[in-house]
């Protein structure tokens, strides 16, 4: 496990990555001055050092059975370099076990992915070499969706991603989080470039 600090300023946030790697010696602690999320995950999937690359969010919560379903599945299904999940939302104003909603990716076909995030969350198991291979995140900063970008670029390396039907992880739904407070429009470019730079079928 490795967790990585990407510049915080907050004095909670600081304090709380020393408890951590107080209480968990075994986990690899890291710290870097803020380069964005997509400069992290790569980070994070160049650090990595097993077959296998799960990337999580902090502030979404494992249900104690993700990684071992994720893991099944893919070692499942040989052919697949990358699985993603349902999911539960919630707020930090939600009671117990209630939820805003359940987001079901479908997973395809690949056209709707132009204009529809079909794949799912960021928080999915990939093979790490495949990922590597396919060059991981984009590194832009002030635009999000490099979750929805990445999956783009597996596909277009040749690559295939499916759906375990199973709710792995609840999703903390802020609304002043990135990826509401950026500009959609530009979000979606980004994706779109994926397709206009893409000569696989020409």
């Amino acid at each position: 496990v490795i967790v990585i600090d990407d510049g915080s300023t907050q004095a909670e946030s600081i304090e709380t990555i020393r408890r951590l790697e107080r209480e968990f010696p075994a986990v690899r602690f890291l710290r870097q001055t803020n380069a964005g999320i997509g400069a992290t995950r790569n980070r994070l999937l160049a650090e990595a050092r097993g077959e296998y690359f799960i990337p999580m969010d902090a502030d979404n919560i494992a249900k104690p059975e993700m990684v071992a379903t994720f893991v099944r599945a893919l070692n499942r299904n040989p052919g697949l370099s990358a699985m993603t999940c349902y999911f539960l939302a919630f707020n930090d104003e939600s009671a117990p076990n209630q939820f805003l909603y359940g987001h079901r990716p479908v997973g395809g076909p690949h056209v709707l992915s132009c204009i529809r995030n079909v794949y799912g969350d960021a928080n999915g198991i990939f093979r790490t070499a495949d990922f590597r291979a396919a060059g991981g995140y984009e590194t832009d900063r002030g635009t999000s969706c490099e979750d929805w970008e990445a999956y783009v670029k597996l596909i277009h390396a040749g690559m295939q991603i499916d759906v375990v039907p199973e709710y792995l992880f609840h999703y903390r739904h802020r609304e002043a989080g990135f990826s509401r407070a950026t500009n959609w429009f530009a979000n979606h470019q980004r994706v779109m470039r994926q397709f206009r730079d893409d000569h696989s079928a020409a």
